[in-house]
């Protein structure tokens, strides 16, 4: 009987033995993928940041170009915009000053003509005077 139970705890031995170093060489094996997996993520992980930091880098520098673009855009409306506003105010004047001398020559046109009309109702009263005095007279030679 004990031999029996010697032998069955050698096998209990035996198989414990066996099962544990199955499992000792799992565990190893979980551990050497794991380390493996967790190397591969922190190269993922490494080239994620780099990737990032030439990403930043990138947007940085076209930021600057775009504020730079962005000022520059900026300063030419601002030019334009007082070219424009310069301009107007000179075609203002010029427009004033046209009206002015519009005013001005239609004044003296209508003061020329007012000068004509009466010079020609004088010329008509003269000539209408003239008219009677020669016909009076040819009136006097024919009678």
């Amino acid at each position: 009987k004990l031999e029996q139970l010697t032998a069955e705890l050698a096998r209990a031995e035996q198989k414990f033995t066996s099962k544990d170093a199955e499992l000792q060489a799992q565990t190893e094996e979980v551990g050497a993928q794991h380390t493996r997996a967790e190397a591969a993520l922190q190269q993922q992980l490494e080239a994620l940041r780099m990737s990032l930091a030439q990403k930043e880098t990138q947007l940085a520098t076209e930021d600057r170009e775009l504020r730079a673009k962005l000022e520059q855009l900026t300063a030419e409306l601002a030019r334009a915009e007082q070219k424009f506003t310069s301009k107007d105010a000179e075609l203002q004047a010029q427009t004033e000053e046209v009206g002015a001398q519009h005013t001005r020559a239609e004044a003296a046109l209508q003061q020329q003509l007012e000068a004509l009309r009466m010079s020609l109702a004088q010329k008509e009263t003269q000539l209408a005077t003239e008219d009677r005095e020669l016909r009076a007279k040819l009136e006097q030679l024919t009678a």
